[in-house]
C-alpha cells in the first residue's frame, strides 16, 4: 500500500519555503531582506511544471494499491477518502473567507486563520509573531496547489466509486434490448444506482424525484 500512503501523505503535506521578499517571482524593492513565505515550487504556473504530473502519477499508484483490496477493505478505504474530501471542502471555505483579490499583503496569521495547519501538515511554519511576509504570490500559489491536490483526490474517489458501483456498459444495454420483456420485469425490481456526488449540496440534473419509490401501482380487475 505504499502508493496509496505516498499519495495521501503528499496531498496532505505543505512544504513552505522561507525566502526574502527580493527573491519572490515578483520582487518587491521595499524591505527586500524581509523573510517571506513561498509555495511557488508547488505550482505549475511558475517554475515547477512537473508538480501536477507527480501528483497524477501518485494518484495512479494509489489506485493500483486499492485494486488489490477485497470489497470490504476497499469500501473502508473509500469512506476514508470521502472524509478527506470533506476536509478539502472546509479549507476551500476558509480560504475564500479570507481571500481578497486586490490584496498585495495578507496578515501574518493568514495560514492560521484558514486553519491550514489544523487540517493538514504544514512544514516549516513559523509563529505569526515572526512577522513573515505573506503576499499575493504566496496566496495564489496556495490556491493553485490546493486545486491540484483536490482535483486528483476527486478523480481517485470517482474511480473507486466506479469499481464499487459499476455503471451499465453499452454492451450490457444492447444485450437487454434483445429481450425487452425481461428488461421490463427486471426494471420493476431494481432501483437505479446513484453515482458518488462529490458535491452533496447539488442535485444532479435529470435525476427524477420520488417521495416513495417503493410504491407500485396495483392492477385493478375488470368487473
Amino acid at each position: 500500500m505504499n502508493g496509496l500512503i505516498q499519495f495521501l501523505t503528499t496531498i496532505q503535506t505543505f512544504n513552505l519555503h522561507i525566502v526574502t521578499k527580493a527573491e519572490l517571482k515578483s520582487p518587491i524593492k521595499q524591505d527586500g531582506d524581509k523573510p517571506a513565505y513561498s509555495l511557488a515550487h508547488e505550482t505549475h504556473f511558475y517554475d515547477s511544471y512537473t508538480y501536477k504530473s507527480e501528483i497524477r502519477v501518485l494518484k495512479d499508484m494509489a489506485l493500483i494499491d486499492l485494486l488489490s483490496l477485497n470489497d470490504t477493505s476497499l469500501k473502508r478505504e473509500f469512506e476514508q477518502l470521502k472524509k478527506l474530501k470533506e476536509r478539502f471542502k472546509l479549507i476551500w471555505t476558509n480560504f475564500h473567507q479570507h481571500y481578497g483579490e486586490l490584496k498585495s499583503e495578507y496578515p501574518s496569521n493568514f495560514i492560521f486563520s484558514i486553519q491550514l495547519d489544523y487540517l493538514f501538515i504544514v512544514n516549516n511554519l513559523q509563529s505569526d509573531y515572526k512577522d513573515i511576509y505573506i503576499g499575493d504570490e504566496f496566496v495564489e500559489s496556495l490556491h493553485d496547489t490546493l486545486k491540484i491536490r483536490d482535483k486528483f483526490l476527486s478523480e481517485l474517489i470517482s474511480e473507486v466509486d466506479e469499481i464499487l458501483n459499476p455503471r451499465e456498459t453499452f454492451e450490457e444495454w444492447m444485450a437487454k434490448q434483445k429481450s425487452p420483456e425481461q428488461v421490463e420485469d427486471a426494471t420493476a425490481e431494481l432501483s437505479p444506482k446513484i453515482p458518488y456526488n462529490p458535491e452533496p449540496s447539488r442535485i444532479e440534473p435529470g435525476r427524477p424525484f420520488c417521495s416513495n419509490p417503493s410504491r407500485l401501482k396495483q392492477k385493478t380487475s375488470k368487473v
